[in-house]
């Protein structure tokens, strides 16, 4: 009766649903983050064309 109890405890208890919650969402984004980053992606392309652009004008409104 006492394993019968403990068990059932473990099952309603949903204090660590939230941990497995919190990590299932730190997968997804670690995934997306790497899917978009990838070789294949445009993201990090369009990144390199937005800071060179930056920089030229930067050094345009410098001189």
């Amino acid at each position: 009766m006492r394993m019968f109890n403990c068990i059932r405890r473990c099952i309603l208890d949903e204090s660590g649903v939230t941990a497995i919650e919190y990590a299932i969402i730190g997968v997804a984004v670690s995934v997306i983050t790497l899917a978009m980053f990838s070789e294949n992606s445009a993201l990090p392309s369009a990144l390199v064309s937005a800071i060179t652009v930056i920089e030229t004008n930067i050094n345009a409104a410098g001189n």
